[in-house]
Parts: C-alpha cells; sequence; structure tokens
C-alpha cells in the first residue's frame, strides 16, 4: 500500500490573485500550515475565509464570497468553475484549455 502526500493550491479567481502565482502558493501554504497547526484558526478559516484571507494579506473584493471545504480521509473535492462567458467557437476553447493546462503543474493527488 502506498501513501501519497498531497497539497492542492485552491485556484482564485483573478481578481484576487496575487503578483505571481508563487506568491499565492505561499500564501496558500502558510492559511494551510496554520490552520492543520491551530485548531481556533481553522475554525475561523472555515466560518470566515474573506476575513483570514484578508488578515494574510489577499485582496478580497467587496460582494465576492470565498468557501473552504475540508476533506476528509479518502475524500478529494473538485471545483468546477463557472464556464467563463466570453467562450467563443470550439477552437477557442481548445486554445483556452491548451493554454491553462499547459500552465497547471500544481494539481497533485
Amino acid at each position: 500500500m502506498h501513501t501519497l502526500k498531497v497539497l492542492l493550491v485552491p485556484c482564485f479567481p483573478e481578481e484576487i490573485m496575487p503578483e505571481s502565482t508563487s506568491d499565492l502558493k505561499k500564501v496558500w501554504a502558510c492559511i494551510l500550515a496554520k490552520a492543520w497547526a491551530d485548531q481556533e484558526y481553522k475554525r475561523r478559516l472555515l466560518a470566515d475565509p474573506a476575513a483570514v484571507a484578508r488578515e494574510e494579506g489577499v485582496p478580497i473584493p467587496a460582494g465576492l464570497t470565498l468557501k473552504v471545504v475540508e476533506d476528509a480521509p479518502g475524500t478529494r473535492t473538485l471545483v468546477l468553475p463557472p464556464q467563463p462567458s466570453d467562450l467563443q467557437a470550439r477552437s477557442d476553447r481548445e486554445e483556452r484549455l491548451a493554454a491553462h493546462c499547459g500552465s497547471m503543474g500544481t494539481l497533485c493527488w
């Protein structure tokens, strides 16, 4: 039996993306580590993720709702984002898919 350790990096909307993806990874890793180490911090993160993200320096625009879901052992939650309204013809979708999939190297199981 193999054990696989993972870290899933959330996909934040463009409105709250830091200057670089590596900055976002660092912030999320910090939030995750604090949640694992501090039950009160974890409780606050689950109850009001936007407030916790703001405390960690992530700008959350008014009206944007963040949700944090805690997985159980043996369960992983995948989020299907809304389809962009500006998707055009099939070839455009395929180009965007290729561009996004080529840049995703952080999703692990």
